[in-house]
């Protein structure tokens, strides 16, 4: 954790709204990235991101200096994204395109062509990943979207390193078949 971050938690602790704006300013735009592979819709998104950040602002006395913040902080993050997901599920909400978040995902310098073949094989796979077990998803965009390392995505989710990597080869596999199929029709 840099020093400049632990000085704002410090003031945080003592109930510092100046300091918790810096904290939310620093960490909101990757909180949002993660939350939107996640849930797949904006909305959903920053009300996770906003609820995270009301669950800081209660809990942070209680924050272990420590420990690393961005995996205290991600794990609420994700936890309300599978409490979000969850509930969404039960309502059958339809997810909106992939396209919403991804308008500048492109390199300018790549023809149009590739840019085309691209966003559709990264378009199937988003869609592939949607359908995976909670826990499969869950580790997959943490590793592969949002490229957190095995340790981390074990202690955000509260499981062994073995499981995350059990999990993750499952999922790999299921997303490499899926794509197979989808690619040979």
């Amino acid at each position: 954790m840099s020093d400049t971050t632990q000085q704002i938690l410090l003031k945080c602790k003592q109930g510092d709204f100046a300091a918790f704006d810096k904290l939310v300013q620093t960490f909101q735009n990757y909180a949002y990235a993660l939350a939107f592979r996640f849930l797949n819709h904006t909305t959903d998104a920053e009300d996770v991101v906003q609820e995270a950040f009301i669950r800081v602002w209660k809990n942070i006395k209680s924050f272990n200096m420590n420990k690393k913040f961005t995996t205290w902080f991600y794990r609420i993050v994700v936890n309300l994204c599978y409490d979000r997901q969850k509930y969404l599920k039960r309502k059958t909400r339809h997810f909106l395109s992939f396209h919403e978040s991804n308008q500048d995902f492109f390199d300018e310098n790549t023809n149009l062509e590739e840019n085309i073949t691209n966003r559709s094989r990264i378009d199937s796979i988003f869609k592939i990943v949607q359908d995976l077990p909670l826990k499969q998803k869950m580790i997959f965009i943490l590793r592969d979207f949002q490229d957190f390392d095995l340790l981390e995505i074990a202690e955000i989710l509260g499981i062994s390193n073995n499981s995350v990597r059990s999990h993750l080869s499952q999922a790999r596999r299921a997303v490499r078949e899926k794509l197979i199929q989808l690619e040979n029709n």
